[in-house]
């Protein structure tokens, strides 16, 4: 099997972090002693269009997310661009990203969908103070509510909220309690782990992330900035052709070792890699489905112009 071969057949998801900026230093989060606030640094244009290319020949048609540890929202309109790139030379792969919502507004995520995103992960974010209830994340959500008036959000399950742009990106509003499933990334102490691992983590075989500055990571919970983790790291991309397959090791780490000997994140068996591909595809084309049915219902019911998001 080819170096691209081993790549197509393996990798779920490639990460790409667009900047080094990132507003917030979170509790839970390394940011939070690794500084990200300083000089912007951006992916180098170069190093991203010859990833694309090198996802191009084999026909890429996975996730790709932009996030890495910085917010992706806090530079729009490169952010912009890079999926707009994106979408041109990958056009059957997922495109997403992750966000703490300080960025959000209705005029970008509409400009966002249409340049070709799909999915947006809106965390709600908790102070470390702050009690984590459902009364809090409630509130939190209404919060977000009012800050995009314009986008109507559902709870399709518990305080898990969705919600539907142009017709084709989703919004997926939800809160997380750290203090029981936060990771210790980069020796952080969230929570007390009870037991250590008792299998193989599927992320290095099913991920590669690319960091701002072109280093390549076997898993999101690895940095390049984090002195402890420089033996971990794949290599760094230059924007040679065909460096990301060269790059790529699908080698699972030692989990009786460090960084994986007390990090309880996705275990072979309990926790491995839903295809997140088919899952938020899965989600869209339901949302696209209710929001068909209020349409037709809205027009018998004749109620006036058709809507164009699922009501609240």
């Amino acid at each position: 099997m080819t170096k691209k071969e081993m790549f197509k057949a393996n990798v779920q998801i490639v990460e790409i972090e667009p900047h080094s900026y990132c507003n917030r230093k979170c509790w839970f989060c390394p940011n939070s002693f690794i500084d990200r606030t300083g000089p912007v640094k951006h992916i180098d244009n170069k190093v991203y269009w010859q990833l694309l290319k090198d996802l191009e020949s084999i026909g890429y048609d996975e996730t790709i997310c932009f996030a890495g540890w910085s917010e992706p929202f806090s530079h729009p309109a490169e952010l912009l661009l890079l999926v707009k790139q994106a979408r041109q030379m990958l056009p059957n792969a997922l495109l997403m990203t992750n966000t703490n919502t300080d960025y959000l507004f209705g005029h970008i995520l509409r400009s966002i969908a249409h340049c070709g995103l799909q999915v947006v992960k809106a965390q709600l974010y908790f102070d470390e103070e702050e009690e984590f209830c459902e009364d809090a994340i409630r509130e939190k959500m209404r919060q977000l509510q009012r800050k995009l008036p314009d986008i109507s959000f559902k709870e399709m399950s518990s305080l898990n909220w969705f919600a539907l742009v142009n017709d084709s990106m989703v919004i997926n509003a939800y809160a997380r309690n750290f203090r029981e499933m936060g990771v210790n990334r980069c020796d952080m102490k969230l929570r007390d782990v009870k037991r250590s691992r008792v299998s193989h983590c599927l992320e290095p075989i099913q991920m590669v992330g690319v960091n701002h500055n072109g280093w390549v990571v076997p898993c999101c919970n690895i940095r390049s900035d984090y002195a402890p983790h420089k033996p971990y790291l794949l290599g760094k991309m230059t924007g040679n052709p065909g460096e990301i397959f060269d790059l790529y090791e699908p080698v699972l780490l030692d989990w009786k070792k460090y960084p994986c000997k007390h990090c309880m994140f996705k275990q072979v068996g309990k926790m491995q890699h839903a295809n997140i591909k088919l899952m938020f595809r899965s989600i869209i084309e339901d949302m696209k489905w209710r929001t068909r049915l209020v349409l037709i219902s809205s027009r018998q019911s004749g109620q006036g112009q058709p809507v164009q998001q699922i009501q609240s």
